[in-house]
């Protein structure tokens, strides 16, 4: 894979060329008490991820969050810290998110949030081992990472400056890993189907950049047929639009993704 990104997947013959040892997979292993978002939700797009691409159990990586969000927070570092001896590419994140962080103890100096010791240096060990590929990809299935935070004055409702995602790439683009990319929601809601998408990318920067870039507006007619291509089902097509859209979009430019939303208009 090269040092930019537009081009990991084939929109011409969908050619699946992500390979096992180029994806760490992470969800939490228990349902929160009283809900099913671990099996109804976060586990069902793993499933349907990995076997999309056709990924390796290896890949799959439980992080056990009955335990207290310290304790996840060293879990997830130290499978991360385990992989494979050629640091993998791409991080896909299938749990819960907030503008600061995501649900297994992870979460990053945010304007205006308390942070403890701890958590600076549990942030700055995940940036460091994100970092050993020189252009990696962050893709978080979960709600919220890319929304800026409503307490801070500074930042534009809705570009997401400052939050989780945006802090992620800005520090990749500091460690040198000027063409990282991270993938985000910029509100609650469904953790893969949710069309309120944001990106960041590096573009070669070597400090980021203030917020990121919107795949399409939320409740606009663009924003409600991204939706639909997303919630295509297997065998289904929207206008020459193959199933399984919602795992090749993290991988395309945002003019390819603009391309595809133009079929699904109505």
């Amino acid at each position: 894979m090269s040092n930019s990104y537009p081009a990991l997947i084939s929109l011409d013959d969908e050619a699946k060329i992500i390979r096992s040892e180029d994806v760490m997979i992470f969800a939490p292993e228990y349902n929160t008490k009283g809900r099913k978002d671990a099996t109804g939700a976060f586990h069902v797009g793993v499933e349907r991820f990995m076997r999309y691409y056709e990924l390796d159990e290896a890949c799959l990586n439980l992080i056990d969050n009955s335990n207290p969000p310290k304790w996840q927070a060293q879990q997830l570092l130290s499978r991360m810290a385990q992989s494979r001896p050629c640091p993998p590419q791409i991080y896909v994140y299938f749990c819960h998110g907030f503008d600061w962080g995501i649900q297994f103890g992870l979460r990053s100096p945010t304007p205006n949030k308390p942070i403890t010791a701890q958590n600076k240096k549990d942030f700055a060990d995940y940036l460091g081992l994100v970092s050993r590929h020189k252009a990696p990809i962050n893709i978080y299935y979960a709600c919220s990472t890319g929304d800026d935070p409503d307490d801070d004055p500074l930042t534009a409702p809705g570009f997401g400056d400052f939050s989780f995602g945006d802090t992620v790439r800005d520090e990749l683009c500091r460690l040198g890993c000027t063409y990282n990319r991270v993938v985000s929601h910029y509100s609650a809601g469904h953790a893969f189907y949710n069309p309120d998408v944001i990106f960041f990318d590096g573009f070669g920067s070597p400090f980021g950049g203030h917020g990121g870039q919107l795949v399409a507006r939320t409740s606009t007619r663009e924003s409600r047929a991204f939706g639909r291509l997303l919630k295509m089902k297997p065998g289904d097509e929207i206008a020459g639009v193959p199933a399984g859209f919602v795992w090749r979009f993290p991988f395309m430019t945002i003019a390819d993704i603009h391309n595809q939303v133009v079929k699904a208009l109505v």
